[in-house]
């Protein structure tokens, strides 16, 4: 068998993405809408040993690297020409298989999703889901039906075709993940096969020459040759609708800022919004200096002094009046003062005090502040906090979360 496999970049150790660009993807979207079945795909998913790799080299006739256990052999995405049918069919992708050990599902599921943007694969003709009999709709089949569900939202189960590995009765050992397709779309048209390989290690040599010899047998136990596998799965990939378009959006999402679609930023944001001051607290006199008299007591004085008229005679004494007012020495004062500093009582203080604590300004008597606020925002210590921070992180809130907390991003805008 010949054929030849273009390799993706291997997977990063961390979920960046930032060399991807949205605006040749949607190039590509654009090209691809206009383009035949040469612009589109067929990609194998599932998990690790369900026979991804090796339907891809039985239906293409591509040397595809096969296991035979649960090991992983595809570590990175691979692309794969149609041999058998013609170049001019869709190429098949082989992705790395989920609920692998080496490695996590979503950033699996966004590698793949990159491989396609590189590729520029952006219409997608099928779905292969490659399975294990199982009846139940178990966490595994739900987590797989909602990873394809993301390559086009409810438009892609029409182009699903489950294959079950090792199957005697398909209908009965793909229910599990039929329930998992249909709980995405209740009216979901997906294709269900599944069948055993003639060639399978399991059987023994007596086993397969009584297979190879008997083609009721084979029927009865729903072995299949590889000529009649090829024959089936074509005639499904026939029956199935238009190529479902993959589209990318530039989106933001408010609480990290990370930019890019949703489905490849990073699987961390912030936890959870709290408020905090990112101030330090300080001493401060919130009332401000004011000025004030250090006694509220009043007294009369004369301004002026004692003078004696010129044409007093001799030593005659009571003749002696105040320059200010001319009234005689033993009246009243004939201007109120403040007994504290003697000034006029219009004079508003002599001296001065903090409105908030009357505390004495002079001197430094008034101390650091009869208050704590916040040099943020000058709001009192038991105010609540003025900023946006993270609960866990302390960041900020609406910077990079890095490694903050794994959770959907949830506030998303389109940009």
């Amino acid at each position: 068998m010949g054929g030849s496999a273009e390799r993706g970049q291997r997977r990063p150790s961390k979920t960046k993405f930032g060399n991807l660009s949205f605006k040749r993807l949607k190039k590509s979207e654009s090209a691809s809408l206009t383009g035949s079945d040469s612009a589109s795909c067929i990609i194998c998913v599932g998990s690790t040993g369900t026979g991804k790799s090796s339907t891809i080299a039985r239906y293409t006739g591509c040397s595809v690297r096969c296991g035979g256990g649960a090991d992983p052999v595809t570590e990175l995405c691979q692309l794969w020409t149609d041999q058998k049918h013609g170049e001019e069919n869709p190429v098949w992708v082989d992705t790395v298989g989920w609920e692998d050990r080496h490695s996590d599902n979503t950033d699996t599921f966004q590698e793949t999703l990159r491989f396609l943007s590189n590729n520029s694969l952006t219409r997608v003709s099928a779905i292969i889901w490659c399975t294990s009999p199982n009846i139940r709709q178990d966490c595994t089949m739900q987590r797989q039906a909602q990873f394809i569900d993301q390559f086009a939202h409810r438009d892609i189960w029409d182009n699903v075709i489950i294959i079950c590995k090792q199957s005697v009765n398909p209908t009965h050992d793909t229910a599990g993940a039929l329930r998992a397709a249909q709980g995405m779309l209740a009216t979901a048209k997906t294709k269900v096969l599944g069948y055993r390989y003639l060639d399978d290690p399991s059987f023994t040599p007596d086993q397969q020459t009584a297979l190879q010899d008997s083609q009721d047998t084979r029927r009865l136990f729903n072995v299949l040759t590889d000529q009649e596998i090829t024959e089936l799965i074509k005639k499904s990939i026939q029956d199935l609708p238009p190529p479902v378009q993959v589209v990318f959006q530039d989106q933001k999402c408010l609480d990290c800022y990370e930019e890019g679609d949703k489905r490849l930023m990073s699987q961390y944001c912030h936890m959870q919004k709290c408020k905090k001051h990112p101030g330090k607290l300080k001493r401060i006199h919130p009332g401000g200096p004011e000025l004030f008299h250090l006694s509220e007591d009043q007294t009369a004085l004369h301004k002026g002094q004692l003078t004696s008229p010129w044409y007093q005679v001799g030593c005659v004494p009571g003749r002696e009046r105040w320059s200010c007012c001319k009234k005689t020495a033993a009246s009243l004062g004939c201007r109120q003062v403040w007994v504290c500093c003697r000034k006029d009582l219009k004079d508003v203080g002599c001296r001065k005090r903090y409105s908030c604590c009357r505390k004495q300004t002079d001197f430094g008597s008034g101390g650091g502040g009869c208050q704590l606020v916040y040099t943020c925002c000058e709001g009192e210590h038991e105010e609540e906090g003025c900023q946006d921070f993270c609960l866990k992180c302390g960041r900020k809130w609406g910077t990079q979360a890095d490694k903050c907390f794994k959770k959907d991003h949830e506030n998303m805008i389109e940009i």
